[in-house]
């Protein structure tokens, strides 16, 4: 079928006008470039953090805020971005998102700690409602090729945590901490006027998200989904109170303690591998290599799990791999912690892969565009709950039995029962907020 062709409405026979290549390319790219702004932003604190702290002068629990407390904006803004989206659309839900998150990375970095921390709220709010839409619009305009768009997108997330990390260290040598972090507003930029560019300008006149990536309307009865091609889907409720149903959807909170654990297991390890291989007699410049090779690595696991996945059998056999590479990795790290570049492989591409089949799961198993927004809301809110909650458990742990047996095994069994759940998590049985069990 060429641009100029309607594929019928197959329950009401009204053309719905078919996507064009050039467009939906556009859409493609706007998303994965959106992806690039989700993680940098946070990312890039890290490597200045001493610098921060001293000029400041501010204590060092008062700077460990400018990392913890974006996680702590995902929990708490990821419902509220399902409602935003509700009254105005994805489209635009994430075009202000983008407008917030570049004001709070071009103002934070050039006032006293208060702006500082009022500039990483406004940036992990907005990223919130990144990573609450993405996965909607996925599911809206792709769901023919869902596989290799959330492939994609969920790898921008990981290069987006790698390229600060790598670059900002050096560049705030050359011009200074400041203007090193304000500098990555001008991507968030970049990735609005794609995100204009792609969603059209008409986008802006819709409140509800029945148009398509070019702004417009798609044509089908009242309350019927469609996918990118324009079949319907099966809607789930079409309710005010869709959102909060979701807190009743069994299933829902299968996905949202599953990918919560994921993000638990994550966090925690990113806080504390470098200071565990260093107590373990390993080099300061070593156990950062370590961390950035977990990093990196995760980019393989991104790029194939949503390839992997798209055949239901394969869910089950990959979340179960997943975890078992999570295992391998902190109990390498535990027994032989001078074989680390080895563990950082297995469990570098192990967590990647966790991040791209929760993300997945949620975009496969929500019934209608509808639903995954409110879905996603939903798990989001859970998962990033139970990260927070990560960093902390396990440095009190290590703390409180003066070692890391104790922490790691804690990690070894949350792996464990992640893996488990991945059997739930996993199943073919599509979410609908008409179900109040499943």
């Amino acid at each position: 079928m060429n641009d100029s062709e309607a594929e019928p409405d197959r329950s009401t026979g009204t053309p719905h006008p078919d996507r064009s290549t050039t467009g939906g390319g556009l859409l493609v790219v706007a998303v994965i470039v959106v992806g690039l702004t989700l993680r940098g932003p946070i990312v890039a604190v890290a490597p200045v953090l001493d610098d921060i702290r001293r000029d400041l002068e501010v204590s060092s629990a008062s700077a460990g805020l400018l990392t913890s407390m974006p996680v702590l904006c995902f929990a708490a803004v990821s419902p509220l971005a399902a409602l935003f989206a509700r009254r105005v659309g994805a489209n635009i839900a994430i075009a202000v998102s983008l407008v917030v998150l570049a004001v709070g990375i071009a103002g934070r970095p050039w006032a006293g700690f208060g702006l500082m921390l009022a500039g990483t709220i406004l940036i992990g709010a907005a990223i919130a409602v990144g990573n609450v839409l993405l996965p909607v619009i996925i599911r809206r305009d792709f769901a023919a090729r869902a596989g290799p768009v959330l492939s994609a997108s969920t790898t921008s997330l990981i290069v987006s945590a790698t390229i600060p990390a790598l670059l900002v260290a050096p560049l705030a040598g050359w011009i200074g901490w400041r203007p090193a972090l304000a500098v990555w507003a001008a991507l968030a930029v970049g990735a609005l006027l794609l995100w204009l560019a792609a969603t059209g300008r008409r986008s802006w006149t819709h409140a509800d998200d029945d148009v398509d990536p070019r702004g417009q309307a798609r044509t089908a009865a009242p309350g019927v989904d469609r996918t990118a091609s324009g079949q319907p889907v099966r809607t789930a409720l079409r309710t005010p109170d869709a959102p909060t149903q979701t807190w009743r959807v069994l299933a829902a909170w299968e996905l949202g303690i599953y990918f919560g654990l994921q993000s638990f297991l994550f966090y925690a390890t990113t806080a504390w591998l470098p200071a565990m291989l260093r107590d373990e007699g390993v080099s300061a410049e070593a156990a950062g290599t370590a961390l950035s090779l977990f990093q990196l690595l995760g980019i393989a696991g991104t790029l194939a799990v949503p390839l992997l996945i798209r055949r239901q059998p394969a869910r089950y056999v990959t979340a179960v791999i997943l975890a078992a590479m999570w295992i391998v990795f902190l109990a390498g790290v535990l027994l032989a912690p001078e074989a680390w570049a080895l563990w950082c492989v297995v469990g570098g591409v192990g967590q990647g892969g966790g991040l791209a089949i929760a993300l997945s799961l949620i975009t496969l198993r929500s019934d209608s565009s509808e639903a995954a927004r409110a879905v996603s809301a939903m798990v989001q809110t859970v998962a990033y709950c139970l990260a927070a909650a990560g960093p902390v458990l396990v440095g009190s742990l290590s703390a409180a039995s003066s070692g890391w047996t104790v922490p790691f095994s804690l990690l070894i069994a949350v792996s464990a029962a992640w893996g488990l759940l991945g059997f739930r998590a996993a199943s073919s049985h599509p979410i609908g907020l008409r179900d109040r069990s499943d």
